[in-house]
């Protein structure tokens, strides 16, 4: 009888897991982003930002230029709270520090070279 119980609990327990999805992930975010030059050219440079936030905090993306120089760009980063952090192409492009006000990110951008700009993302609609 014992054995028939544990038998039964454990195929339970299987069929349980099996419905589970394995991995709980957000879903992807898509954003217009405008980058313009602090000391530069008023005219920002465009494109969209795809960003997934992990529920641990982990952010992970693409971005993708308006002026066609590159089919995509990979991003990645953290976030706490408002705060959020990422890396637009491997630490050679920008650096992003911004937080999240009222669904966009808003903050700045730094290049390898120190050129700084403004930065908005914008959820497309």
């Amino acid at each position: 009888m014992k054995n028939q119980l544990r038998t039964a609990a454990a195929a339970i327990g299987l069929l349980l897991a099996a419905s589970l999805p394995a991995v709980s992930q957000t879903q992807p975010k898509q954003y217009d982003t405008a980058l313009t030059e602090l000391y530069g050219s008023a005219a920002p440079y465009t494109g969209t930002l795809k960003l997934t936030v992990s529920p641990d905090g982990i952010v992970r993306g693409y971005y993708f230029p308006s002026d066609g120089t590159a089919l995509f760009i990979p991003v990645t980063g953290g976030q706490t709270g408002q705060s959020i952090w990422f890396d637009i192409g491997n630490g050679d492009m920008y650096h992003v520090d911004a937080r999240v006000l009222d669904g966009s990110i808003i903050g700045t951008a730094v290049t390898h070279d120190n050129a700084q700009y403004t930065f908005v993302a914008k959820p497309e609609s």
